[in-house]
This record gives C-alpha cells, sequence and structure tokens, in this order.
C-alpha cells in the first residue's frame, strides 16, 4: 500500500515548490501560450502524474486511475 511522504525533499518550501509546479504551468498555458483548456489540463495532468511517481514515488498504475469510494 502506497504512504505519501510529506516532505520527500527533506526541504519544505522545495516540496511546496514542486507541488504548485503543476498549477503554474497550467496558468502559464493558459494565460501565455493560449493552449485550449482541454488541451492544457490535460498536459498538466500528465505533468502531475510524472511528479507523483518521480518525487512522491506513487505508483504509476494508480495514479491512472479516479479515486475510489472509501
Amino acid at each position: 500500500m502506497f504512504e505519501q511522504s510529506l516532505n520527500p525533499t527533506g526541504k519544505l518550501w522545495l516540496t511546496v515548490a514542486i507541488a504548485l509546479a503543476p498549477l503554474a504551468g497550467l496558468i502559464f498555458m493558459l494565460a501565455v501560450l493560449r493552449i485550449t483548456a482541454w488541451l492544457a489540463t490535460i498536459i498538466a495532468g500528465g505533468f502531475t502524474l510524472a511528479l507523483g511517481v518521480l518525487v512522491w514515488h506513487a505508483p504509476p498504475a494508480n495514479g491512472c486511475h479516479s479515486p475510489s469510494r472509501p
């Protein structure tokens, strides 16, 4: 079972910056690059999944599924 680490980098400011990167990228794609919302959302979702796997060591198979009911 996957247990999420709250501070995977060891530095809180770096963890917060990494967590905000997908949101900043989404806003950049929408406001500056003027990409359509559906495409920007798909790209940001892929980037978020990649960060989850690389930084938080989340299982890739579980990252592709929507959350289930408790």
